[in-house]
Order: structure tokens, then C-alpha cells, then sequence
């Protein structure tokens, strides 16, 4: 058997769980595969001068955040 006839084999066998599991596998990797993800990721030093310009605190926000949701 050739790898996708295994493939959609193995599908037909799942159950919804199992199916819901698999597509966001392939949604990770439809992610993986777009475009955006093909960006030059953005160095620490890059990182380090834009945060150096907040003015706000991003722990705080972020524990807000989190607060908001509980």
C-alpha cells in the first residue's frame, strides 16, 4: 500500500475524537507550510530595543490578563 492509501485506511478506522485530534495536526502544519511562518524570525537585540521603549509594565498586563480570565 502506498502512504496515503495507509493514510486515509487509518482515517476511515477513527472516531470523531481521534479525527478532531488529527486535524489540528494538519492545521499545525498548514501553519508550518503558510508564508508567514517563512518570516526571518526577529533577533533579541530587535526585541530587547522595542520593550526598552514601553512605557507600561508587560508582567503586569500579562497578570491582569490572566486575572480577567479566572
Amino acid at each position: 500500500m502506498r502512504v496515503k492509501e495507509k493514510i486515509i485506511d487509518s482515517i476511515s478506522k477513527m472516531d470523531e475524537k481521534e479525527l478532531n485530534i488529527l486535524y489540528g495536526q494538519i492545521r499545525i502544519l498548514e501553519l508550518i507550510k503558510s508564508p508567514k511562518s517563512l518570516q526571518k524570525a526577529v533577533s533579541i537585540d530587535r526585541i530587547r530595543e522595542m520593550t526598552s521603549t514601553s512605557k507600561s509594565s508587560w508582567a503586569e498586563a500579562v497578570m491582569e490578563d490572566r486575572e480577567e480570565r479566572l
